[in-house]
């Protein structure tokens, strides 16, 4: 998954979230909320693989997904959000800032 360049949610001031209620039969309204909040803030692709990390962004994926965001969500957005401008070198940068910020954390509940 990788942001497009630009900060691209720099000038956002509002956003319209389509949802197929087809596909939200076993989906909490958290979970929905955060998905759609974290997909919004990070600019990320309704059609991105997320790999397998542990995030929301796994709720319309195979697996059992978590109930909200988790710590792996919050620590891309402060890095995201952190970056103070946007390319491929500051790619390495979030990176790293989500490494630091999730060890950190250590074992922390979501």
């Amino acid at each position: 998954m990788r942001p497009t360049y630009g900060h691209p949610w720099s000038n956002v001031t509002s956003a319209l979230v389509v949802i197929d209620l087809r596909r939200t039969k076993n989906v909490t309204s958290r979970q929905l909320a955060d998905y759609a909040a974290l997909a919004g803030l990070a600019g990320v692709r309704s059609d991105a693989d997320p790999g397998p990390v542990p995030s929301i962004l796994q709720l319309f994926g195979q697996g059992t997904p978590p109930q909200g965001m988790t710590a792996w969500d919050r620590a891309l957005l402060h890095a995201l959000y952190g970056a103070s401008r946007w390319g491929p070198r500051q790619l390495t940068a979030v990176e790293l800032a989500m490494v630091k910020l999730l060890s950190q954390q250590g074992s922390q509940p979501d």
